[in-house]
């Protein structure tokens, strides 16, 4: 990579190092930065089971940083960047220490946190470098002092495709079973056809509750790519019931494939981009609501649209991108 000094960068090209991946949201504000005429690259630790891409892995026996090269090395090469994007909390045992410890103050560090890193005030100890401090949801603004950046979204060119047989298809992809509320989700939908037989199968990392015209996929473990591909064989997508008051990045996928999504969160959180279509629900009321949402597919269609305008309005890359990047430069003034 070559080198560009930030005190020549203005309004040119700037190298941006994106430490860390969750959720593939460095990956996707990079590969915009590049369209801006930046360079940027993705540094992680391992690869996890999601198989994002990254240009960078920190932990394999195989990479740039792999022990021989030494502490000098990463040194020299972390000094080749403008900008350093931590994604996530940073504990003190973490590799990526090594990386943002070298980095020259005169230079730009921003922190920006995605959930449980600022719920639970884990990894801040990196705040003191930092200068700005970002949030991709509105309510972490709770925990730390931040900006609120939407996750970008890039729409896909395939939007939902049907499944083979005529029942009705619910999907649930958490991350984390406890924290979705993904126990309550199964026990509700259980509720839902008391009374009737249900069939229970569980084929990699697939659970799929089938009862006489209706199933409820519960997707867990599964490379991103297969993931995806089963939302888009979906009718409902329930993302999470849960106090946190924000929606997630499955609401984000399913509204871009046109799906009707159930979420727990606050709509006082969003309120700048106008009505959120995401059918609210709490875990009082969620037994009611999806049983609604059932019976209201004449609804779908309509839910759906406003479901990708949504998107491609709140959650545009592009514009994402050149926010972040304004922010940058503002830093690095």
């Amino acid at each position: 990579m070559a080198n560009t000094d930030s005190s020549d960068t203005g309004n040119g090209p700037m190298n941006i190092l994106h430490i860390n991946n969750p959720a593939n949201i460095a990956g996707r504000l990079a590969a915009e930065q590049k369209k801006l005429g930046h360079q940027a690259a993705v540094l992680i630790d391992k690869q996890d089971y999601l198989g994002y891409k990254c240009d960078f892995e920190f932990g394999s026996s195989k990479s740039f940083f792999s022990k021989k090269l030494g502490l000098p090395m990463i040194r020299k090469w972390v000094r080749e960047f403008d900008v350093v994007h931590i994604h996530g909390g940073m504990a003190l045992t973490d590799s990526y220490v090594y990386v943002y410890r070298f980095f020259p103050r005169k230079k730009a560090v921003v922190a920006h946190f995605h959930g449980t890193d600022a719920r639970e005030g884990g990894g801040l100890h990196h705040l003191f470098m930092c200068n700005a401090v970002l949030c991709s949801t509105p309510d972490l603004q709770k925990y730390v002092k931040a900006t609120w950046i939407p996750n970008p979204h890039v729409s896909p060119p395939i939007k939902s495709v049907r499944h083979d047989d005529m029942r009705i298809r619910l999907g649930h992809f958490p991350t984390d079973r406890k924290k979705k509320g993904t126990d309550y989700i199964i026990s509700s939908f259980r509720k839902l056809l008391s009374g009737s037989a249900i069939a229970e199968s569980r084929m990699g990392g697939v659970t799929t509750l089938r009862g006489e015209g209706i199933e409820l996929l519960v997707v867990e473990k599964c490379d991103h790519r297969k993931a995806d591909d089963i939302m888009r064989t979906c009718d409902v997508v329930v993302d999470q019931v849960s106090d946190f008051g924000m929606y997630g990045l499955v609401s984000i996928d399913a509204m871009s494939l046109g799906e009707v999504v159930l979420s727990s969160y606050d709509p006082n959180l969003y309120t700048q981009y106008g009505k959120v279509p995401i059918i609210r629900v709490t875990e009082r009321n969620f037994l009611e609501k999806l049983r609604k949402t059932i019976e209201q597919k004449d609804e779908w269609n309509r839910i759906g649209r406003k479901g990708i305008e949504y998107t491609k309005k709140v959650h545009d890359p592009e514009r994402i991108a050149k926010e972040v990047v304004e922010i940058y430069a503002q830093c690095l003034e």
